[in-house]
């Protein structure tokens, strides 16, 4: 891409960021809604008490911050007769989400997604540059993401902006064509052994299965890469 629509891309970004450490509390004016405080729980659970046990400290943050507001839809399980009661959901999302909710509270989790839905804009960028001048690819990527319903989930406390994201970028990993020619010096080297052709697909997957962990029946999104792979006969002929 070119250096000027990458600067207006990070700059769009910073803006949206600390857009979202500025507005007011998600959720406001009604409350938290569905899941969000079981994951907004977790996060903070893992930053500052680095567990997933749910105990009255738990709750009297949520208290703090969302003072007089009810909070539904906390699902908890336990394997001890309920003397020890952790928290019931998927835990990836909160566990990647941690240091920002431990640095700005809810505002951080919506930052977070505001930071996903940012890469995703840029690896649209990326791709559809490849067929396009740069300025209408990222136009088109910029239109995509944050004129659709995508952008509603951004300021949603659940992982479907993440799972969005990993799905995303397992595509992207497979479906790019990324220059793999020989660099100068050790870092790429490095780049090489963890970034060449076939540990790509080895992110890729391993990004996929994030998401699965959270929705299963995103495993069918595999199907695109694993075509594309079994086209290129990509498992013979990477190095």
């Amino acid at each position: 891409m070119r250096k000027s629509i990458t600067t207006t891309l990070i700059s769009g970004a910073v803006f949206l960021l600390l857009l979202t450490l500025s507005v007011g509390k998600p959720g406001l004016p009604v409350t938290l809604k569905a899941d969000e405080p079981a994951y907004y729980l977790m996060a903070l659970s893992l930053a500052r008490d680095h567990d997933l046990v749910c105990d009255t400290g738990d709750l009297g943050r949520l208290f703090d911050e969302y003072p007089y507001l009810a909070a539904f839809n906390v699902i908890l399980m336990t394997d001890d007769g309920w003397h020890t009661v952790f928290f019931g959901k998927p835990f990836i999302y909160s566990f990647l989400a941690a240091p920002f909710a431990g640095l700005f509270g809810a505002n951080g989790l919506v930052a977070f997604n505001m930071l996903m839905l940012m890469g995703m804009v840029w690896m649209g960028t990326a791709y559809l540059s490849r067929f396009n001048a740069p300025p209408l690819a990222a136009l088109y990527s910029v239109g995509f993401f944050v004129l659709s319903t995508s952008i509603a989930y951004v300021f949603w406390l659940h992982p479907e902006i993440f799972n969005m994201t990993c799905v995303a970028a397992s595509l992207f990993l497979v479906l790019h064509e990324f220059d793999d020619g020989p660099g100068v010096g050790r870092l790429a080297g490095v780049r090489r052994r963890l970034f060449g052709p076939r540990m790509r697909v080895v992110w890729s997957g391993a990004l996929l299965a994030m998401a699965v962990y959270n929705k299963p029946m995103l495993a069918a999104m595999a199907l695109p890469s694993l075509f594309l792979l079994l086209q290129r006969r990509a498992w013979g002929r990477t190095t």
